[in-house]
């Protein structure tokens, strides 16, 4: 459900469902709840993405359960996240700590801390680049091996959006007109 929140300049939204995800090498299968979107600062400000609500998992093979909170950004704090892993008796095996857009860590029950997430350093420019990861990038990268192999409809191949992620916006607006208005 998409809502925009009157009066604050965001939209928020809440997929519906559930993420299920089988783990083979572990013959684990994961069901977790999926958290609450929000873009924010639409109007003015800074816009940014932020995460917020409970997430709930549940390991079907073990029986182990997870409960995240993910806090939003305020304007004295940043985004934060709090949860803990219980074993299939309720007993608990890890505390979950940190930020989801820094880093994630577990603590288990001898206080031993282990960063499981860290975000990835940005790349140069990242400002004049959306703010994307070097990962990020690559995702829309397109080879002339992949000709053939990719669909011809693949958005990578238009050329319109080739130019706008090289900067050159006057080309890209020009061959967005050409591609759309007949």
């Amino acid at each position: 459900t998409l809502k925009p929140r009157k009066g604050t300049g965001a939209l928020h939204f809440q997929p519906p469902g559930t993420w299920n995800s089988k783990l083979d090498k572990f013959n684990d299968d994961i069901q977790i709840s999926k958290p609450s979107l929000s873009l924010n600062n639409l109007i003015a400000g800074g816009m940014y993405f932020d995460v917020a609500g409970k997430v709930e998992g549940h390991n079907a093979t073990t029986g182990d359960h997870l409960t995240i909170d993910l806090q939003p950004k305020t304007w004295r704090k940043a985004s934060k996240v709090e949860g803990v892993v219980n074993d299939k008796d309720g007993n608990k095996v890890y505390d979950i700590s940190g930020h989801w857009n820094k880093e994630i860590m577990i603590t288990n029950l001898e206080g031993e801390v282990e960063t499981i997430w860290s975000s990835p350093e940005p790349i140069e420019n990242a400002a004049e680049n959306f703010n994307f990861t070097y990962q990020g990038i690559l995702l829309n990268h397109i080879t002339p091996a992949m000709s053939g192999t990719v669909a011809p409809t693949d958005s990578r191949f238009r050329m319109d959006q080739r130019y706008f992620e090289e900067g050159k916006e006057q080309e890209a607006e020009e061959e967005k007109k050409r591609l759309e208005v007949k």
